[in-house]
């Protein structure tokens, strides 16, 4: 755990206890802790940060992400070219509120590529901190969804992407921090070798 996520966790208890906690005593406490957290985080991020950064009214809780691996009949994988990092992922994205799983998955690739897919079977769930580097300070999982196209439009690339393009999973571009070798490498595992949905 970084400084930073040591923070995060620190900024997320006082939220909750400010939300929650009926004791004047420990509301009182808990605004202190979220001063000295905020402070804090200014300081370790080089960042000027003036409020708690869970400002939603809610219990804090980890974002959550799809990412779609989609095939062709050479059993390649369809990446897509980042224009933000200009580095390549698979087609994907942080989930709208109040669309399912399969739902935001089939709406990604479609941003992204165009093309209309079926999701066939979840792969596997991560949590991000495993995985990712650099560390970031908000906690995510991800949802790795298997998918079949079922148009046979060609590609029609979105806003977000510049570039889409099949490649052998043992030669892969250079990867944008939205997907990691390691857990391309057992998502491609579980679906090649019908194994049971990875879970961290």
């Amino acid at each position: 755990m970084t400084n930073e996520q040591f923070i995060t966790k620190v900024l997320s208890i006082a939220k909750i206890g400010l939300k929650y906690s009926k004791d004047e005593y420990a509301i009182e406490n808990y605004a202190e802790l979220q001063k000295l957290g905020i402070k804090m985080l200014s300081q370790v991020s080089n960042k000027e940060v003036n409020s708690n950064i869970f400002v939603r009214d809610v219990y804090p809780t980890p974002n959550i992400s799809v990412r779609i691996i989609i095939t062709n009949d050479k059993d390649q994988v369809l990446f897509v070219k980042e224009k933000v990092e200009a580095k390549w992922g698979v087609p994907g994205g942080w989930c709208d509120l109040f669309i399912s799983p399969k739902a935001n998955a089939k709406k990604e690739v479609f941003e992204e590529t165009g093309l209309e897919v079926e999701i066939l079977d979840l792969l596997a769930v991560f949590n991000r901190e495993l995985y990712r580097t650099p560390k970031t300070i908000l906690s995510d999982y991800v949802m790795y969804f298997n998918a079949k196209i079922i148009n046979s439009s060609k590609l029609d690339i979105g806003f977000e992407v510049s570039e889409a393009k099949y490649y052998n999973m043992d030669a892969l571009p250079i990867l944008s921090t939205n997907n990691t070798k390691k857990e391309l490498a057992i998502v491609w595992d579980v679906l090649k070798n019908n194994k049971k949905v990875f879970v961290d």
